[in-house]
């Protein structure tokens, strides 16, 4: 396999490294998209922007974490605006424990409280108590930094392995070597600036729009692993 030249590989080994490359690409997509769906309602306007990053990772300073999920990626949940705009008048109005349980309590347990327990996918962020809510009933400062240790945890070690994986076709290929070391460092040297972005926009915003260079170095990276294999193996000549 790494002698120079996929072309000269036999079908199954080329049927096998395009199954893998189409697999990834898949993959890829998906990404593209989750981060799209999870992130285009941070400043509650449709559409992914900037300004949806930089409230995802820095927060909404001028406002408290339950506005921006209420308002943002967690407005489609309320059973209505009516619901939505309780909850966050109640906010602004002072956060008092005695309209909490006439108000907010039964709109929270109607559209939230189902994942937002003990027992549900939300867990480790119940909304369910008083207290529990004024958690979240602070200054926003973006995704916690145990959801980041998360984030970042896998991002770094799926991110890894598969460019790793990319990187060891597309050394075999015929491409100069100039070009094999420079995309390779510019592949992970995008997932480092992807991650430590998130942790970095905890200070100061600006940082926050160095998540999208790193995912540009990981997006262009990506194109050529995946298309001059593919070229090389199935239309260059021997």
């Amino acid at each position: 396999m790494f002698e120079k030249g996929l072309v000269k590989l036999g079908i199954p080994a080329k049927l096998l490294i395009t199954v893998f490359l189409c697999v990834m690409g898949l993959g890829y997509i998906f990404a593209i998209f989750t981060i799209y769906i999870s992130h285009e309602n941070a400043d509650a306007k449709p559409g992914l922007s900037m300004n949806d990053i930089v409230i995802t990772y820095y927060g909404n300073r001028e406002g408290t974490a339950m506005e921006d999920k209420s308002l943002g990626s967690m407005a489609t949940y309320f059973s209505s605006d009516g619901d939505k705009n309780a909850v966050i008048e109640w906010i602004r109005a002072g956060a008092e424990v005695a309209s909490y349980d006439e108000t907010v309590a039964p709109i929270l347990k109607k559209s939230c409280t189902m994942c937002h327990s003990k027992d549900g996918t939300e867990s480790g962020s119940p909304l369910t108590a008083y207290d529990e809510v004024m958690k979240y009933v602070t200054v926003s400062t973006g995704v916690s930094p145990g959801r980041l240790g998360t984030l970042s945890h896998t991002h770094l070690i799926s991110h890894g392995v598969m460019f790793f994986l990319l990187s060891l076709v597309f050394i075999a290929t015929t491409v100069g070597d100039r070009w094999k070391i420079l995309l390779v460092l510019m592949a992970y040297a995008g997932i480092v600036i992807d991650v430590f972005s998130w942790w970095l926009a905890k200070t100061a915003a600006a940082f926050a729009y160095f998540s999208v260079i790193g995912g540009a170095l990981l997006g262009i990276a990506f194109l050529f692993f995946f298309f001059v294999p593919l070229w090389e193996m199935w239309v260059k000549k021997k």
